[in-house]
């Protein structure tokens, strides 16, 4: 596979995996009326939400993976992705930190 083919069938993954979701999501709001979306429209579309997120989730697993699988060899890009996840474990301890160290704010 040439070295620009691999990053578009990445792409497109993620791409396939977002036009799914959307689909199901459409699909799903089609279950109701227009009476159930005029007495319980928040709560439907709270629940069209967290329903398309988790379903996008699940399915972009499967381009994440192959992202890794196309990655395996490149020492860079696996240092790089150590590094900002230490940057990321370092923020949450430094965040935690601020927080119990401060005084809270008097308004």
């Amino acid at each position: 596979m040439s070295r620009w083919m691999k990053p578009a069938t990445v792409l497109a993954g993620y791409t396939l995996a977002l036009l799914v979701s959307l689909v199901a999501v459409a699909i799903y709001d089609r279950h109701f009326t227009p009476e159930d979306n005029q007495a319980m429209g928040g709560m439907i579309a709270g629940g069209e939400l967290i329903y398309g997120v988790a379903l996008f989730l699940v399915l972009a697993l499967a381009p994440t993976g192959l992202a890794f699988y196309f990655m395996r060899r490149h020492r860079s890009s696996w240092s790089a992705f150590a590094m900002a996840c230490l940057a990321y474990a370092v923020g949450g301890v430094l965040a935690v930190v601020v927080h119990f160290l401060t005084p809270p704010l008097r308004i």
